[in-house]
């Protein structure tokens, strides 16, 4: 299913089953929020955002962290 925004320019990573959809710009705005994609559900959910706007980052999972 599409995200909740639509985004481009964000950081993707994947800690355990969910995947997370971090900052990126909306065709508008720069992007704090950040959602978390269910594998078992299939469906996109918000989680708490930055605290500042992110677009073209790089993300890592080190320690399943």
């Amino acid at each position: 299913p599409p995200m909740l925004t639509n985004r481009h320019g964000l950081g993707v990573g994947c800690i355990g089953g969910p995947l997370y959809a971090i900052g990126g710009h909306d065709g508008w705005s720069f992007l704090n929020t950040v959602e978390r994609f269910d594998p078992e559900n299939c469906v996109w959910s918000y989680v708490s955002s930055m605290a500042n706007v992110r677009c073209s980052l790089g993300v890592a999972v080190l320690e399943n962290r």
